[in-house]
């Protein structure tokens, strides 16, 4: 029916159409126009609440509220439900009354059920259809905001309506013949207790409460390793306890992935449990070494999933960790201008330990070994790969700047340099941009990749300063290996092109003459 679409407008027609998406009806003409209400009202005409920005529309607490716990909401949509509750904590502030106001039963004759707004469309604020009554503190809004934000005005708010709700029980009826369960509907502002048991009521406070406490599993929830030995050896049996702590009341079943490896003996072995949450595994490390244990952990609740992957080292045996870092790959220019502020790229591989070390890049001047600049240093552990960006101011002096990068860690008391992998590098500093009126000095950017040892040649053609990019010297190459093979037969191709020229210059007729060749100085 269209006309029911019609009469529904607002934050009330958006989650409504939430629920026919639900069940495959989006393709409907009337669902579309409802599922496009949100952004409607976002961009429509706002009215000012106490400071706050609010849409011109039907606006109260129920449809907002329940449109957080049931369906996955953007931050846009969190923040109009943020500005109506700013909007009703204002309220209290300016006017010095509990305000949550919503929709619900008024424990009144006439009339039974109102609709608090907080805005119409009209752009009137704090307005109760279809008639008006003494405004009522909602049970039901006030936890509902109480779970979203937890502040000091929701604790008072749900303190206050708790108290209240404990005084009913109190009353004669309740005493003998109603339910003493369950939340009252809410108190108006003269502290008259609304005192009827609404279903929807205690569904907003169900939800409010599981909304709580989904927030803190995702949040807090964590897995913990417990070794049954403090000192391994290889071929010994050891026990590994994984326990899921979750410090909610929420029902879950687990599944386990675990993976133990050791890169340095290429030794992997992995395990998988399905339902236990606290798991205990039987293990024996065959030789010494650092095992990685990788741990994930899916625990599945009713409505949603818990995803969590951590990472443990395990020492086995006697163990001597070597920590070392080099450069691997440089990108800097191959010259710059007297002042110029320039930047140097240096990529690092470290190999740390299993402990937190802070690591850096140290740049010192070659001719006076001062240091000229320091990577901010970043905290990496075990191995990888991480790139540092520095920024230089050159020398007002020109001629050719040497740079020394070298890799250093922090070792609890100082910055240890690791200068058997220091590397140099040479950048021509230049006075003007301009060499006799119109020529341009070529600026470019050298990249260079380090693999075991450098060669870096500085050489000088027609009196223009100019580098090579570094030669890369490799242990295991195939080109390195192929290279001495290969400058035996050009060698002995010269020799036999000499040769063969020397014979036919032998057989020419007398008086014929040789050419002349020409040396062409910098030709």
């Amino acid at each position: 029916r269209t006309d029911a679409w019609r009469t529904t407008a607002g934050f009330y027609k958006y989650y409504v159409a939430q629920g026919f998406k639900l069940f495959g009806l989006d393709k409907s003409w009337p669902v579309q126009m409802a599922l496009r209400e949100f952004d409607n009202i976002v961009n429509g005409p706002h009215v000012d609440v106490y400071g706050v920005s609010l849409p011109k529309t039907l606006v109260t607490s129920e449809p907002l509220l329940h449109m957080i716990f049931e369906f996955d909401v953007d931050d846009k949509y969190l923040d109009y439900v943020k500005r109506v509750y700013e909007a009703q904590e204002r309220r209290y502030r300016n006017a010095g009354k509990y305000t949550a106001w919503s929709e619900g039963n008024t424990g009144l004759q006439d009339i039974t059920y109102v609709y608090q707004w907080i805005v119409m469309p009209s752009g009137e604020t704090w307005k109760i259809t279809p008639k008006n009554v003494i405004p009522i503190i909602f049970t039901k809004a006030a936890f509902g905001f109480h779970a979203l934000y937890n502040t000091d005005y929701t604790r008072q708010l749900v303190n206050y309506l708790v108290r209240k709700n404990e005084e009913r029980k109190n009353i004669l009826p309740y005493l003998f013949f109603l339910p003493r369960k369950g939340f009252i509907e809410g108190i108006d502002e003269n502290g008259r207790i609304v005192a009827e048991l609404v279903d929807k009521t205690q569904v907003m406070i169900i939800e409010a409460a599981y909304y709580t406490l989904k927030k803190k599993v995702l949040e807090s929830t964590d897995v913990m390793l417990d070794i049954s030995s403090t000192s391994i050896m290889p071929g010994e049996t050891i026990q590994l306890k994984f326990t899921y702590l979750d410090p909610t009341p929420l029902k879950h079943t687990c599944k386990y992935d675990v993976k133990i490896a050791d890169p340095a003996n290429s030794y992997t072995i992995q395990y998988s449990f399905d339902a236990a949450c606290d798991i205990t595994l039987d293990w024996a490390p065959q030789k010494d070494g650092i095992y990685h244990v990788t741990v994930r952990v899916i625990a599945d609740y009713v409505l949603f999933n818990k995803t969590i992957t951590k990472f443990f080292n395990v020492e086995v045996g006697n163990i001597s960790i070597t920590k070392e870092a080099r450069i691997v790959d440089i990108v800097y220019p191959n010259q710059v201008y007297s002042g110029e502020e320039f930047n140097i790229e240096t990529s690092i591989w470290y190999n740390l330990g299993i402990e937190l070390t802070p690591l850096t890049i140290i740049i010192r001047d070659k001719s006076t070994g001062d240091i000229i600049a320091q990577a901010n240093p970043v905290s990496v552990i075990g191995k990888g790969t991480i790139t540092f960006a520095i920024m230089i101011n050159a020398s007002d002096r020109e001629g050719v700047l040497s740079l020394v990068l070298v890799p250093a860690y922090y070792n609890g008391s100082g910055w240890l340099e690791l200068e058997n992998a220091a590397v140099e590098i040479k950048i021509l500093i230049t006075g003007s941009q301009q060499i006799e009126g119109t020529v341009t000095v070529a600026k470019t950017i050298i990249k260079r990749e380090i693999t075991h040892a450098t060669v870096t040649r500085y050489i000088t053609v027609n009196r223009t300063a100019t580098f090579t990019i570094t030669e890369t010297l490799t242990e295991h190459s195939i080109m390195a290996d192929l290279m001495p093979i290969a400058v035996i037969i050009c060698s002995l191709s010269l020799l036999i092109i000499v040769i063969l020229a020397f014979v036919a210059s032998r057989r020419r007729p007398v008086g014929q003459s040789i050419i002349d060749t020409k040396i062409l100085d910098g030709d």
